[in-house]
């Protein structure tokens, strides 16, 4: 079966036509920096040896070696880099761990072991985390080994996440956490989270899925919450928190940019607001996608505006994945005269695939042997095969 031309064919159908408007009746979260990619050979080491060392001992890639030997040139002497590396290994961090750590913080190779890395590793371990927990965060924020005091730090965060394994996830999301300032920065923010209702969970759930959201300057976070009141969010309520979670993603400019976009197909100001209210995570999603699905829902597959205002969650799926399988395969059903009853296309649409092929694809496949076929291949973004 050609599924392009079964594309194209079906899309002449008057299916989605408001004489059919039965059928769809409606239902009742910085890493390691990165280095540039500037060729080797622009790179010209001042300490070979070190670059050497770097390969062999840590087993850094060449052109990594070149760019981290430089921040350490000052080093005449491997005594203490191998003591570094002993001490790693001997605490149970993996090749990868350390290799990790030296890329994001070469200084650590000139640190001193008895007197900076044990006292660390000894803290946390009398503070209750395990030697794994340890390495685990030692190895999400490489920093950390430079802090001189971090009994009380460690001991507020681990009161605010309420265990060692939140805390560890929460460093993962935003490794800048352990060396923010916890009077300066951190208290106020929680404060003013609070302020909003918002219980640990959701603050630690930003906090790792929103680029360090605790972490953020006081006025960004007031900016966020004044447009997210703006837009009718009550703050308490789990539509503030989702709210807040996506447009703490997104800028002013990209804000009023999808804005301008729902504006264009034709949605008013009252129109705009009600679909970012109904769906938040719309904000996220790049202009090109969501002008890419509302073309096919409105063009090809021949949806009114008004369906789609009312369901905007429709532009929250992926186009290749889910609404041209999908939608070609209730098209042809309808085509066959294979549906048995009426159908919500956002049920159809929002569903799992298992619980879809049970209702839409298994019930007709004698009837329809390529269906299933078809439909698996255009899941897998295989449509032109």
């Amino acid at each position: 079966m050609n599924t392009i031309l079964l594309r194209r064919s079906l899309s002449n159908l008057s299916f989605f036509t408001p004489t059919n408007s039965a059928f769809f009746s409606s239902p009742k979260f910085p890493p390691f920096p990165f280095f540039c990619t500037t060729s080797i050979r622009s790179l010209s080491p001042e300490s070979p040896f070190l670059v050497e060392y770097l390969i062999r001992s840590v087993g850094l890639l060449p052109k990594d070696a070149i760019r981290v030997s430089k921040s350490i040139a000052h080093i005449k002497s491997l005594s203490k880099p191998d003591c570094v590396l002993k001490f790693f290994k001997q605490s149970g961090f993996s090749d990868s761990n350390i290799k990790k750590i030296v890329c994001a913080r070469p200084c650590i190779l000139r640190a001193n072991v008895e007197s900076t890395l044990n006292p660390k590793m000894k803290a946390l371990l009398e503070l209750g985390f395990t030697q794994s927990e340890a390495v685990k965060l030692f190895s999400a924020a490489p920093f950390f080994l430079f802090i001189k005091e971090i009994r009380p730090k460690i001991e507020f965060f681990k009161a605010l996440f309420r265990s060692n394994e939140n805390l560890i996830k929460a460093v993962s999301g935003n490794n800048i956490l352990l060396g923010s300032s916890i009077e300066r920065k951190i208290k106020p923010n929680i404060s003013f989270l609070k302020e909003l209702q918002l219980s640990d969970h959701q603050t630690m759930f930003l906090n790792r899925r929103c680029e360090g959201f605790i972490t953020r300057n006081i006025k960004f976070l007031k900016i966020v919450v004044n447009r997210v009141k703006e837009l009718g969010f009550v703050p308490g309520t789990r539509m503030f928190f989702n709210a807040l979670f996506d447009l703490s993603k997104v800028s002013e400019n990209q804000f009023h940019d999808k804005c301008d976009l729902l504006k264009s197909f034709g949605c008013s100001e009252v129109e705009i607001i009600s679909v970012i209210r109904k769906v938040p995570r719309l904000t996220v999603i790049s202009r090109i996608k969501l002008q890419d699905k509302a073309d096919f829902l409105v063009k090809e597959a021949g949806l009114k505006l008004s369906y789609l205002i009312a369901h905007p969650v429709l532009l929250c799926y992926s186009l290749e994945k889910r609404l041209i399988p999908r939608i070609n395969v209730l098209l042809l059903l309808r085509a066959n005269r294979l549906l048995q009853r009426e159908v919500s296309l956002v049920n159809a649409i929002q569903i799992s695939d298992k619980k879809f092929m049970e209702c839409f694809i298994f019930p007709s496949e004698k009837k329809m042997p390529m269906l299933h076929e078809t439909f698996l291949a255009a899941c897998a973004g295989n449509l032109e095969n």
